[in-house]
C-alpha cells in the first residue's frame, strides 16, 4: 500500500481519533494541529514531504484561547496560494459546521470546489470520498511520486528526508548536470556516518573533517558488506571537497560525464537500504 502524509488543521482534532484511525487504514497518515499558525509552520518546514492538507471549516488562527471561526480558513487558503510559487499542496475542506454548509459567502468562496462533510450520529459523512480524492490529487505531485518510487529509503536517517527527496527529485527530473548535488550527497553521507556511530557500527565519532577516516575504517572492517564498503568509498571520493571536485564539477556541468551524479546517487541508496538492517 502507498502511504501519504497529510496535515490536518481542526480545533477539535483531539476529539476525532476515529477519523485518524480510519485514515491510517486507508494509507493516509494524519498529523493534526489546532491552529493555523502551528499547522502552516509545520507545512512550510517540510513542504515537499506533505501530500495534502485538510482544513476544518472553523478553527483557531493563532491560539487556542481564541474563538474558532471561518477567518482562519480564509487566511490559511491565502497562505497556501502564496506557497504555490514553491509548491502546490492539494487542500481539502472537511467541515461539520451546518451553518457553513448553507452559508452563501462560504459557498461563493469555495468557487465550485467541493467540501467534505463530517459524519454525524444520523448522517453519513464524506470521509471515504475525501480519502480517495486526497490520494488521487497527491499522486499527480512530483514529490509524492518520487517518495513512492523510492519509499524503501525514507525514514531511515533522522532529519534527512527533506535532503534525500531533493536529491532524488533532481535525478528524476534529469538535472544530472548540476554538480551542487554532490554537496547534498556528502551531507547525506555525513548524516549516515553519525547514524552508524550511534548504532555502534562505526566507533569513530564523526566530524566533518574526518569523513575520509570513516571511509577507511568501513573499507577495512568485515562488519560491513563489501558492496557497502565500495559504495561508501565511492561516495566519499566523488563528493569530498578538494581540487579533484573542481575538475569533476566542471565535467558534470559540461555533460562530459553524464552518469556520474546518477551512479553516485544509486551508491547512496545502496547504503541507505543496508542501514535499515541495523538493529
Amino acid at each position: 500500500m502507498k502511504y501519504y502524509s497529510v496535515l490536518w488543521i481542526d480545533d477539535e482534532c483531539d476529539k476525532l481519533n476515529d477519523f485518524i484511525v480510519n485514515a491510517e487504514q486507508d494509507g493516509i497518515y494524519i498529523t493534526s494541529y489546532k491552529t493555523a499558525k502551528d499547522g502552516l509552520k509545520a507545512l512550510k518546514e517540510n513542504l515537499d514531504l506533505w501530500d495534502g492538507i485538510i482544513l476544518d471549516g472553523k478553527f483557531y488562527s493563532n491560539s487556542e484561547n481564541e474563538k474558532a471561526d471561518i477567518n482562519a480558513l480564509f487566511s490559511a487558503k491565502e497562505e497556501l496560494v502564496r506557497l504555490q510559487s514553491k509548491r502546490y499542496i492539494p487542500w481539502f475542506v472537511y467541515t461539520g459546521q451546518p451553518d457553513l454548509l448553507s452559508d452563501e459567502m462560504f459557498n461563493k468562496w469555495l468557487n465550485g470546489r467541493r467540501y467534505y462533510a463530517k459524519a454525524k450520529a444520523d448522517v453519513e459523512g464524506d470521509e471515504d470520498q475525501m480519502f480517495e480524492d486526497i490520494k488521487k490529487e497527491a499522486d499527480k505531485q512530483i514529490p509524492t511520486q518520487v517518495r513512492h518510487k523510492y519509499d524503501n529509503v525514507f525514514g531511515i536517517i533522522p532529519n534527512s528526508d527533506n535532503l534525500l527527496l531533493d536529491i532524488l527529485m533532481g535525478m528524476e527530473q534529469n538535472r544530472t548536470n548540476v554538480p551542487e548535488y554532490f554537496n547534498e550527497i556528502r551531507k547525506m553521507i555525513e548524516s549516515i556516518a553519525i547514524y552508524l556511530n550511534i548504532k555502534g557500527a562505526l566507533p569513530i565519532p564523526f566530524e566533518s573533517s574526518n569523513l575520509s577516516e570513516c571511509s577507511r575504517y568501513i573499507g577495512g572492517s568485515s562488519e560491513f558488506p563489501v558492496y557497502i564498503q565500495r559504495s561508501f568509498h565511492s561516495c566519499v571520493q566523488v563528493c569530498n571537497d578538494g581540487s579533484h571536485r573542481s575538475e569533476i564539477d566542471k565535467k558534470v556541468r559540461n555533460n562530459e560525464i553524464r552518469y556520474l551524479l546518477r551512479s553516485t546517487i544509486f551508491e547512496l541508496l545502496n547504503i541507505l537500504e543496508w542501514c535499515k538492517t541495523l538493529k
